[in-house]
């Protein structure tokens, strides 16, 4: 039998033919043959697409879980990884290289702490579908070759708007950005420079959202008025709703007391009252400036 060394490099198909395990197409691949769980990852692929595929500050290797389409649950290949020590099986971790080989890097198992955490994702064949998937930590046994970082993280923090709002809202994959992320975009945008100009404090905001690499990105922290902002790229019910969700987000991540709400023009009475109902402020362009429609306590519950 081929004896495994951190470093080789090898046939995938070659792999399968004397070890066992689940041919292409399939990441998580368990043997049936042999005690061993074979991952094959290709992290510049993975990564482009918007999916974690490698390290982080925590030193842990970060990996999305199996199934394309809807919810991930504890099935198949995801079962496989969660259950890998009662079962007795080694993580054998594979790295996909630019001669479509793939780089045996060591063996590996699960945090023993955190083993997988749960973060937002779009599914591979729709990206504007959000499902909720598994990100399982891997951590070495024994020798291994140096991982790489991923790109798709950064420390929670404040940064400089013109710096981290854009991959913030960036949509993940290579789609374009639809017509309402652009304007979503550009009023935050146009906002931050108002306040700007008015000599407010204003950042974007990165804050940890519970265990794992997941963050939650608020646009704009507003520390002069201790307020966060958030954008509706259109004036409907369904994208006022939604905005009115990432609005409630931003404010309980940040611990912020306020919360405007940008508009690309003034609504329509019943959704104006919708926004005054959950207790935001509505904005929305006025000539050179913009027409701040303040509202009275929140009176949900």
């Amino acid at each position: 039998m081929t004896k495994l060394k951190p470093g080789d490099l090898f046939d995938r198909a070659a792999i399968h033919m004397e070890m066992g395990g689940r041919p292409h197409g399939h990441r998580i691949s368990p043997s049936k043959t042999s005690d061993n769980v074979f991952i094959f990852l290709d992290p510049a692929k993975e990564e482009g697409g918007g999916s974690i595929c490698g390290t982080t500050e925590d030193g842990a290797f970060h990996m999305v879980g199996e199934g394309p389409l809807g919810d991930h649950a504890a099935m198949r290949g995801n079962k496989v990884m969660l259950t890998h020590r009662e079962t007795g099986r080694a993580l054998r971790l594979f790295l996909r290289q630019h001669t479509g080989q793939y780089m045996y890097v060591g063996q590996f198992e699960l945090d023993a702490d955190v083993p997988f955490y749960r973060i937002d994702m779009p599914e591979e064949r729709e990206e504007l579908v959000i499902r909720d998937v598994y990100v399982f930590r891997l951590r070495p046994v024994g020798q291994h070759v140096p991982l790489p970082p991923s790109s798709l993280t950064r420390p929670a923090g404040a940064y400089h708007p013109r710096e981290a709002m854009p991959p913030i809202l960036a949509p993940k994959g290579w789609r374009e950005k639809t017509s309402l992320e652009k304007e979503t975009e550009e009023l935050l945008f146009s906002y931050f420079r108002t306040l700007t100009v008015e000599g407010h404090d204003v950042v974007t905001l990165r804050a940890a959202c519970g265990e794992g690499a997941e963050m939650v990105g608020v646009p704009l922290l507003d520390r002069t008025t201790d307020t966060v902002v958030a954008s509706a790229g259109s004036t409907s019910r369904t994208a006022v709703r939604a905005a009115i969700g990432d609005a409630l987000d931003y404010q309980r991540v940040s611990g912020a007391a306020n919360t405007v709400l940008l508009l690309p023009s003034k609504p329509r009475e019943d959704v104006l009252a919708l926004i005054e109902h959950v207790g935001m402020t509505a904005a929305w362009p006025l000539g050179k400036g913009w027409h701040r429609k303040d509202s009275p306590a929140p009176r949900m519950g």
